[in-house]
């Protein structure tokens, strides 16, 4: 099956996965209590609404299950899902007037259709279903008075089957992403004879209520003092947008994404380096990070965007829905520094930092307004995911897969996908294409893994003679662009050879130096 063929099956049926059948009125207000939006949930509503047309704030992926699985039960297991995590159940209420913010419902039941696709007879249901996962991964939800999630189950072959999941991020972050599974492992594998139903799941309400006090409270006004203080100026941005890019992009620009992974052997000695430390696998990563920022931008000042579980005790954590918030951390590096006391230092910056993370970034960026000069808080947004996703479905063994909607904002984002015992870890460079290319992302991941291998190798050395050139880059930047062709006069100074070039080429663009960009 050839990618056409591909893409017009896709075509085809996408339309089955589009949005779920369910009967639910347009506006559930009449009948049902509701409530305000808590602070995460009201900044991604914010800037979708500006956005309307831009599946900006779908997440999800697929789970990959090896084994017989019983369909009609599969079935039964995903209205029970929905039935037992209220934040599933959730409609969207449009706002009332102008200058009014949305409103969230709980429906009492939704009686969701999972979408059945058997492609156990193409010639490549491989290809076929990621096509048409990515295809639903995609497509924009309708805000108001509708499911915001979508299920689908694929069928490859009689022992292999994807289950696609997507959301929108007002219902679910990336851990309430790990319960769901969990969740859907639990209750399909209760529905045999031998298993104990599963209980009940804590109330996302709950959460709204907590948050509603948390705005009204001291704490919300000492949060916004702390962040004031820190960002009385912003850093230069790391990133310079692509000019030939700018020119041909929209305002908002879609992404991509290039994958690459760290092999498990070598996380173990991340993991060594770590408790050697006495740090987190995640400061480890971070320090990686921001040597190579602090050896590229030649500056030692710049702000990341570090997303937080934001889940302060062991019942949020067993919540579903969205807590997830993002926090612009300010990095001060000292490349003169060893490398553990460079990580111990950002630990401290962290937990300062941490005590502070409630505080939702809209209402951040409204609070350091006049500070920031019209930049962005940050350019690049490092996003840890220690989930454990590994499932069984009454011994069907699964695996979890994210897909991106590919409309990421940030101009760079590393996800760092820790998914599964024994399994290498997975990275997704997500860069947005008015920053970035594939060559020059490419160029970033690589330059990334040679700093980790050259800090794993010697945690004390000297930080500022490590090299921040790959193989392949060093040959592109130092033999290739460097290779002369042309035979240059021997009677001519290099000067004149410039203002010869001038001359024939006056109308060709000026070289400029800056230290802002990544390749």
């Amino acid at each position: 099956m050839t990618k056409c063929d591909v893409d017009k099956y896709v075509a085809a049926i996408a339309g089955d996965c589009r949005v779920n059948e369910v009967e639910v009125a347009d506006d559930p207000a009449p009948a049902l209590p509701s409530h305000p939006l808590t602070g995460p949930q009201r900044d991604i509503w914010i800037e979708q609404s500006i956005h309307p047309d831009v599946p900006l704030y779908n997440i999800g992926g697929y789970l990959s299950i090896d084994g017989p699985l019983d369909v009609q039960r599969f079935e039964q297991t995903v209205q029970m899902l929905v039935q037992r995590h209220d934040n599933l159940r959730t409609l969207l209420i449009a706002p009332q007037g102008p200058g009014q913010m949305a409103r969230q419902a709980i429906a009492d039941k939704l009686d969701a259709k999972l979408e059945l696709h058997d492609l156990s007879r193409s010639a490549e249901p491989a290809a076929v279903a990621l096509a048409l996962m990515q295809s639903q991964a995609s497509q924009g939800f309708a805000l108001y008075g509708r499911p915001l999630f979508r299920f689908a189950l694929l069928k490859l072959a009689p022992n292999r089957w994807y289950f696609a999941a997507s959301f929108h991020h007002l219902i679910v972050d990336g851990w309430a992403t790990t319960l769901v599974h969990r969740s859907l492992s639990e209750i399909y594998n209760a529905l045999s004879a031998a298993a104990s139903k599963p209980g009940a799941a804590p109330s996302y309400l709950d959460y709204v209520a907590d948050d509603r006090n948390f705005m009204a409270s001291d704490t919300r006004t000492r949060q916004i003092k702390y962040w004031q203080a820190k960002y009385v100026q912003l850093p230069e941005p790391l990133f310079e947008r692509r000019s030939a890019a700018a020119a041909a992009m929209p305002q908002i620009s879609p992404s991509a994404c290039h994958s690459s992974a760290i092999e498990h052997s070598q996380y173990q000695h991340v993991a060594d380096l770590a408790k050697a430390c006495g740090v987190s696998i995640f400061h480890v990563l971070l320090g990686v990070t921001a040597v190579l920022f602090a050896r590229i931008s030649q500056r030692d000042c710049f702000t990341f965007g570090l997303p937080l579980l934001n889940r302060g005790n062991a019942k949020w954590k067993a919540t579903c829905g969205l807590f997830a918030g993002i926090s612009p951390v300010l990095f001060e590096v000292n490349l003169d520094q060893a490398f553990p006391d460079l990580v111990a230092s950002i630990t401290r910056t962290l937990k300062q930092d941490y005590r502070h993370q409630r505080m939702p970034i809209g209402d951040l960026l409204h609070a350091i307004g006049s500070n920031r000069g019209g930049r962005r808080m940050f350019d690049f947004s490092l996003s840890y995911e220690p989930h454990n996703h590994d499932l069984d479905f009454d011994g069907a063994s699964a695996s979890t897969v994210a897909v991106l909607n590919g409309w990421q904002q940030t101009p760079l984002t590393l996800f760092v996908r820790e998914f599964h015992t024994g399994a290498d870890i997975k990275l997704d460079w997500v860069y947005n294409l008015g920053w970035f290319d594939a060559v020059s992302a490419g160029a970033f991941a690589d330059r990334w893994a040679l700093v980790l291998r050259q800090i794993l190798a010697e945690p004390t050395g000297d930080l500022r003679r490590l090299d921040v050139l790959g193989e392949a880059e060093r040959h592109r930047v130092l033999v290739e662009w460097n290779e002369t062709k042309r035979e240059c006069p021997q009677e001519l100074c290099i000067h004149e050879l410039f203002e010869q070039q001038a001359q024939r080429t006056p109308q060709a663009a000026r070289w400029r130096w800056s230290t802002k960009g990544s390749a």
